[in-house]
């Protein structure tokens, strides 16, 4: 079954249960929404089709009760959007723990020398410049993910030329411009992070902790 398919079934018995609408929606997308995020394979779809196809879902199990489909499609935007953002960032807040774990044991490492980096292991040092990278790549990919999102919202509301109210569209828009917001807070926390992450009182390994920021930015 398609995730067009899926959320149009599901959509399709919430209407007919007829009992708080809005709301089993809306906790529906979050949890298939999240789901189809945590199952991504970029080879079989991007999630920008995801997008869009979970929102035409939507729409089509909205058939028939078009008077609740202005709120209800403007709650499952909202809702993508919030999730897309919680998953992204706790996508990077779990590459960050990995980057912390990294940084403790090259302080340990270090602590060992006399303040000189060629003094510290190198096994230290690979593991810190692998944590940089690994954290580095992890935010450049939530933010694409993250853009795609976007974009999928997008696409649902010039594809096929649908006819939608203008306040569902202007809706719909906000929501899909918001991800500039949700993008650059995922990019203001990873800076704070990693100003700190890549901080050291002594000045050769400061120095040398800079670099790896230069390198992976």
């Amino acid at each position: 079954m398609s995730i067009k398919e899926r959320f149009a079934q599901e959509v399709q018995k919430i209407v007919a249960e007829g009992k708080s609408v809005n709301e089993k929606i809306v906790d529906f997308v979050k949890q298939d929404y999240r789901k189809l995020l945590e199952e991504y394979d970029a080879a079989r779809e991007s999630i920008k089709q995801s997008t869009h196809d979970a929102l035409a879902g939507v729409e089509e199990g909205l058939k028939g009760a078009e008077d609740k489909a202005e709120e209800v499609l403007s709650n499952t935007a909202e809702a993508i959007v919030a999730v897309a953002h919680e998953m992204a960032q706790k996508s990077v807040e779990e590459a960050q723990k990995v980057a912390d774990e990294a940084k403790k044991l090259f302080d340990e490492a270090v602590d060992k020398t006399s303040g000189s980096i060629d003094e510290v292991e190198d096994k230290a040092k690979q593991e810190m410049e692998k944590a940089v990278e690994v954290l580095q790549k992890k935010v450049e990919e939530e933010k694409s993910k993250l853009k795609e999102v976007g974009e999928g919202i997008e696409d649902f509301l010039e594809r096929d030329r649908r006819e939608l109210g203008e306040k569902t569209r202007e809706a719909l828009q906000y929501h899909a411009q918001q991800i500039k917001y949700h993008i650059l807070l995922v990019i203001d926390k990873t800076e704070i992070h990693t100003k700190k992450l890549l901080k050291h009182s002594r000045a050769a390994i400061n120095d040398w902790l800079q670099t790896l920021k230069d390198m992976f930015d």
